[in-house]
């Protein structure tokens, strides 16, 4: 069973709002990394760092949940499939390739917040390089995706097409 034009139109936009609130709470997330992290200040660090694992648990996480299971039906449903384009399976690998990332950068800011608790906010502070780099390779991860899903790289385009098929109507051309 395939999807309908109306339900690919749904799965389009939801897939679109799902990405962005994804993409976008990446970016916030390493924004109020940013600002904890680099401002040097212990209060700053603990009134802000317990924030992102939150943002991660409580919106990043459904998010990228829901956007798998979008992937999921346009593999199923569509005639995308799973492996039919290499920039789709490049998609996948990325995808799978965030989640280290992900968990890793909320372990290290979970420790970063252990040790601000315990008064060690040097050891806080270097955690957050850390934090910082995993987030920061989170966003370009997830760039990637979304360059990869505009611009389908690799796939040839109707102008292409166009051309081979008056190629082939007009015939082999005389030689001189």
């Amino acid at each position: 069973m395939k999807l309908k034009s109306t339900g690919l139109k749904w799965l389009r936009f939801l897939h679109l709002i799902s990405a962005g609130i994804w993409f976008g709470g990446a970016v916030c997330v390493g924004g109020l990394a940013v600002f904890c992290f680099l401002s040097g200040d212990p209060q700053t660090l603990s009134a802000g760092a317990p924030f992102i694992p939150k943002l991660f648990a409580n919106l990043i996480s459904y998010m990228a949940i829901f956007t798998l299971i979008q992937g999921f039906i346009y593999g199923f449903f569509t005639n995308w499939g799973f492996f039919k384009y290499r920039w789709l399976l490049l998609k996948w690998i990325l995808v799978v390739a965030i989640i280290p990332f992900t968990a890793t950068s909320i372990m290290q800011t979970g420790a970063a917040i252990r040790h601000a608790n315990q008064g060690m906010f040097e050891n806080a502070f270097a955690s957050g390089e850390s934090v910082l780099l995993l987030i920061a390779c989170q966003i370009v991860i997830l760039l990637v995706i979304m360059f990869l899903s505009v611009f389908k790289p690799g796939r040839k385009n109707h102008s292409d097409k166009q051309k081979l098929y008056n190629a082939i109507a007009e015939g082999p051309k005389p030689t001189e």
